[in-house]
């Protein structure tokens, strides 16, 4: 239903993590995407992956306020 377009591994947060993108004809929302389970394909093996719709690392905003 889409297509990884980066993926590397996140220092900040200690986890691989890859950005991508979701195609559905009848749209995408948050609702729909929530409700997906997803999986990549890495070296020709299937793994599981998570979604997050919010910044994974100071979701919030306060590290760049203080």
């Amino acid at each position: 239903v889409g297509y990884l377009s980066s993926g590397g591994y996140g220092y900040t947060v200690e986890k691989n993590i890859g950005y991508g993108y979701v195609r559905n004809a009848g749209g995408v929302s948050d609702d729909f995407l929530a409700s997906g389970y997803y999986e990549l394909v890495v070296a020709m093996q299937r793994t599981p992956a998570k979604i997050h719709l919010e910044p994974m690392y100071d979701p919030a905003g306060t590290r760049i306020k203080a």
